[in-house]
């Protein structure tokens, strides 16, 4: 009879923590797992919205129709994209030298100087934060900034740490965060007082950093110049990015490295901007610029698959929709919608200025693409290229789009704000979203519940046994 019963005592166990563990919901997960590390539980934790930076959201978008629910002004243009926090808090830097944190209804939560800025004499503009930050599954929020410092923040808005990690108004590097929690991020060379763009340059020279969560130094990959984008994260762990190499910055290698900061394997492309994508097959993406001006796609191997020509450098992330389409805009003003094998899908068309699209996509499940262009112009475009609707800022957007929840579209612009785009059921949605998260909350502290009671009466059971 007692073995029938803790049979009982331990099925019960198990389909306890089955159904808790099948819940979304980190916190609760993390108690049972005694584990905190990686991502946030969040819609966008950080840039393109993951590791593999698709640019691709689980939320149903055909809502918003181009409503702005609300602005948020900052005290600088806004070239950073935000991110969404597990609460649905919006972070996101500003030039004025702040990140900020704010609710969902639009206001202030609270923001954090990071220093004094540096000035950009190509824009003639003062400059802050251009990292797009990245918010961990313990809600530290991290991000460099032009003062030549990493950060790491508090929910609550203080600081946590910070690290030396030299960046330029050239490095739009932003953070990665692994599963254990290992945050990657690229660094600049730092120049020597007095010296030209074509003299040596100091240490810390740049190249891929890792952070562990406590701020010490992981390891750190030199290479001789600069990272100016993202680092991408396979799923087995390698990590991907450009740098230049030597004196010219128009010269360098797309490299892979082993979680350990050792290389694997490097292309060279000449010189990007862009950032890489990984596809679920384990292709990657990246834009191309300078004499190379183009569109790669290469094997985990490091092996060209296929390149599309373009006529301007491509900047952006390339976003990737059902079926392996993949979207991005380059600076002629053509935004691209590619098939797999490289050949063009349809191309949709924006006014030809300077740098005419710089900003990479976002994606709804149902497969609206958001992109905004430096016209002023910010799109949202049908799977079939044709304009759903467009709302017209007057003002760059430089920023990449953010959803959340409720399918709400957050992104920055150049003249400060950041703008909320909703629709006629976002609201209703916003209350639908939490009150799934209610039930789900509720069917978890009832799986967690039967958990506890069931390691109790085991216990009772195996304290009478012994008896």
């Amino acid at each position: 009879m007692k073995k029938i019963f803790l049979l009982s005592v331990a099925l019960a166990l198990v389909a306890s923590v089955a159904v808790l563990l099948s819940q979304d919901n980190s916190q609760l997960r993390n108690f049972v797992l005694g584990t905190s590390t990686g991502l946030a539980d969040s819609p966008w934790p950080m840039y393109h919205g993951g590791p593999k930076h698709g640019g691709q959201s689980n939320v149903d978008t055909s809502h918003i129709d181009g409503t702005v629910r609300w602005k948020f002004e900052t005290g600088g243009g806004i070239e950073s994209s935000p991110v969404i926090g597990p609460d649905g808090t919006i972070y996101v830097g500003s030039h004025d030298n702040k990140l900020y944190a704010i609710n969902p209804d639009g206001t202030k939560k609270w923001e954090f100087y990071v220093g004094e800025a540096a000035f950009d004499d190509v824009y003639n503009v003062d400059k802050g934060i251009l990292s797009v930050p990245a918010v961990a599954a313990d809600g530290t929020i991290y991000f460099s900034s032009l003062s030549d410092i990493f950060f790491a923040i508090n929910p609550d808005g203080t600081e946590k740490w910070r690290a030396d990690l030299p960046i330029t108004s050239d490095n739009w590097t932003s953070p990665v965060i692994g599963p254990d929690g290992t945050i990657y991020t690229g660094g600049a060379r730092r120049k020597l007082e007095g010296t030209q763009e074509s003299e040596y340059y100091a240490e810390p020279i740049g190249g891929f950093y890792a952070f562990n969560p406590d701020g010490t130094l992981k390891w750190h990959f030199k290479v001789e110049s600069d990272m100016p984008g993202s680092i991408g994260l396979g799923d087995d762990g390698t990590l991907y990015g450009y740098s230049s190499e030597g004196k010219q910055r128009a010269i360098g290698f797309f490299k892979a490295l082993n979680p350990d900061g050792t290389e694997k394997w490097k292309y060279p492309i000449g010189f990007t901007e862009s950032s890489p994508t990984i596809a679920p097959d384990g292709t990657i993406y990246i834009g191309t610029g300078h004499e190379f001006r183009g569109f790669l796609a290469l094997t985990p191997e490091g092996e060209q698959k296929w390149f599309l020509k373009t006529i301007d450098d491509i900047s952006a992330i390339p976003a990737l929709g059902k079926n392996g389409i993949i979207y991005v805009g380059d600076w002629n003003g053509t935004f691209h919608a590619l098939n797999p094998d490289g050949t063009e899908k349809w191309k949709f068309e924006v006014p030809k200025v300077t740098e005419a699209i710089t900003a990479s996509a976002a994606i709804g499940s149902e497969g609206t693409i958001y992109i905004g262009d430096n016209s002023g112009t910010f799109h949202a475009l049908n799977p079939d290229g044709t304009e759903k609707w467009k709302y017209d800022a007057g003002s760059a957007f430089v920023s990449s789009p953010a959803i959340a929840k409720d399918g709400t579209i957050y992104v920055g612009a150049w003249d400060k704000n950041l703008y909320a785009f909703g629709g006629s059921r976002t609201t209703k949605n916003a209350v639908s979203s939490i009150k799934n998260r209610a039930n789900s909350l509720s069917v978890s502290s009832v799986a967690l519940g039967g958990v506890i009671i069931a390691l109790i009466i085991g216990t009772i059971v195996v304290v009478k046994k012994k008896k």
